[in-house]
């Protein structure tokens, strides 16, 4: 009669001790484990292109308010400076201040 062969390695189950069960118990979290992690990397993933995006829309506002300042902007892109300023009290007052250190620099030359 022919010995029966395990349908997992033998180290494996020296090496960690118990049964079959045990062993597919065990695959079954470390699977899960993985897969958790890589939803989380992902979604870390989406928040960090996220985040990037709206870092980017934040800078080409102040630089629109940079050039509002200056006079650098027609009636137009005034127009459309103004109704993103609306939609954010921090914007408003990060063109307060950049008037008023203009303002500033312009009486201590």
């Amino acid at each position: 009669m022919k010995a029966f062969k395990p349908l997992i390695p033998s180290f494996e189950l020296m090496n960690r001790g118990g049964s079959h069960s045990d062993y597919q118990k065990r695959t079954s979290k470390e699977g899960k484990k993985k897969e958790r992690k890589e939803e989380i990397s992902s979604h870390l993933k989406q928040k960090r292109k996220n985040m990037s995006t709206v870092l980017s829309k934040v800078q080409a506002i102040l630089k629109k308010i940079d050039n509002y300042v200056k006079g650098k902007l027609s009636e137009d892109e005034k127009d459309q400076l103004w109704v993103e300023l609306c939609t954010s009290e921090e914007l408003i007052d990060c063109l307060e201040l950049e008037l008023l250190l203009s303002h500033w620099v312009k009486m201590h030359e």
